[in-house]
């Protein structure tokens, strides 16, 4: 009588009544990963190079940057990426399984899983599985840095204008000398926010109930900014600067007001320091109190 060896027939794993995988699904499986992969990759090389632009109409109802919707994308990827790779997975530990009842039939006095060939497999699997999960980690890494910490960026020219309204919050601007890029960063408590940018005109619009908007904007950059009992900084700009508070605190510093620049509060402090002013810009506020320091009229 002749016993098969489990080692012929091992095109099909799920033994000589089963029915394997089509080379079309076997294709699929591996397919949809290196896609997933790519994709993200294309995604954030794209964001580092300020290629995406600012979506026409943006929305953060909670979280700032977690809400953003490039983040959002690259997070469902990564979590398609994650299925697929799940899948692979489990058809390996399917094949795995049927392999080691062919072997246990073959041989049940030497245990399956010394079988040197299913063990060589398993080894290999695992090195393949944790090779498959660092763009995960990657991913996951430039998330927190990108959104975090750089703030998502996008071409804006030479000379832009930013123009915002906060109930409450902080809205911090910080000019760039050179750039012509905008860095915008949502802290997680902006709550109800929107925002757009015009690319024609050049012209970023951001809005929120709660703000935590932190901005780094060319050093020649407009700005048109109120809140209600907001906190608001700028440094390091150079533009027509018009800040408008009900109550919280406005801060200038190391910057050029040009004609046409106004700064008023209602019941909040006004601080200019290290700055330089173009006659006819106007300073003022409801009895509350304006500090300068080293303030001087533009050249």
């Amino acid at each position: 009588m002749m016993t098969t060896s489990p080692f012929e027939n091992t095109n099909n794993p799920f033994g000589q009544g089963g029915l394997p995988p089509t080379n079309s699904s076997r294709v699929r499986l591996y397919v949809r990963p290196m896609v997933l992969l790519v994709l993200m990759g294309v995604i954030g090389v794209l964001l580092f190079e300020g290629l995406l632009g600012f979506p026409g109409l943006f929305f953060w109802f909670i979280g700032g940057d977690l809400m953003q919707l490039w983040f959002l994308v690259l997070v469902v990827l990564g979590l398609l990426y994650r299925g697929s790779l799940a899948r692979l997975w489990r058809r390996g530990a399917e094949k795995r399984g049927m392999l080691m009842r062919r072997y246990q039939a073959f041989s049940p006095e030497y245990p399956a899983g010394k079988w040197p060939a299913l063990a060589q497999e398993r080894s290999s699997g695992k090195f393949i599985q944790g090779l498959l999960h660092v763009p995960l980690v990657l991913l996951v890494v430039f998330l927190v840095y990108y959104f975090f910490i750089v703030g998502y960026t996008f071409h804006a020219g030479s000379h832009p204008t930013v123009t915002g309204d906060c109930n409450g919050g902080t809205i911090t601007v910080q000019g760039k000398a050179g750039s012509e890029m905008i860095s915008l960063k949502a802290g997680l408590l902006t709550i109800e926010g929107s925002g757009n940018y015009d690319s024609s005109n050049h012209v970023l619009n951001i809005n929120s109930n709660l703000c935590g908007f932190t901005l780094e904007v060319p050093a020649t950059t407009n700005l048109h900014l109120s809140g209600n009992d907001a906190t608001i900084s700028v440094r390091g700009v150079a533009g027509k600067i018009e800040l408008d508070n009900n109550a919280g605190d406005i801060t200038i510093d190391g910057s050029a007001l040009l004609a046409g620049s106004v700064v008023s509060n209602n019941a909040g402090k006004i601080t200019i320091s290290n700055s330089c002013l173009m006659p006819g810009v106007k300073v003022g506020s409801n009895d509350s109190p304006i500090t300068r320091s080293q303030v001087k009229p533009c050249n």
